[in-house]
């Protein structure tokens, strides 16, 4: 399924629309997402889109953060890697967080620096994708995946 998931953006635009899957899914995940907006396609600064976290749910106490997202459409044998991660980590200023989305993985080096140096940066990998899609959106084959995406992310 991720195989079919990443060929599938690659094919519609070379994986710009995978932004738009990152952005969506996102928003899916995490419900305290109050808003999220993809970037310009060229000239975003590598970060692919923009958002606000809500902390607090009372709307007298309400703390919204910035966060930022980098979406990479890689094979699942081509890992992130610390230049992939480097701008997301320029990018994030005070209280700003980031998410790394991406249909691969996190390459070792790259883990370590971000935990090392403690910046505050989330992984959503391959994996954690495809687990959505099964347990939340109960898509559980290649068939309904392709159904979804043809759906939700139709090539233009």
């Amino acid at each position: 399924m991720l195989n079919m998931l990443q060929q599938y953006f690659i094919d519609i635009d070379g994986g710009f629309a995978f932004e738009h899957f990152a952005t969506k899914l996102v928003q899916m995940m995490f419900p305290a997402v109050k808003q999220l907006e993809t970037t310009r396609k060229y000239d975003g600064g590598g970060i692919d889109a923009i958002g606000k976290y809500q902390v607090f749910k009372s709307n007298e106490n309400s703390i919204q953060l910035d966060f930022y997202v980098q979406a990479k459409c890689y094979k699942a044998t081509n890992s992130v890697d610390t230049k992939d991660t480097a701008r997301l980590i320029a990018r994030i200023k005070g209280k700003d967080f980031g998410i790394m989305f991406t249909t691969s993985y996190i390459a070792h080096q790259a883990y370590n620096e971000i935990v090392e140096d403690r910046h505050p940066i989330g992984f959503v990998t391959g994996g954690d994708i495809i687990d959505f899609l099964i347990k939340k959106l109960q898509i559980r084959d290649r068939e309904e995946l392709r159904d979804w995406l043809k759906r939700e992310f139709p090539k233009k």
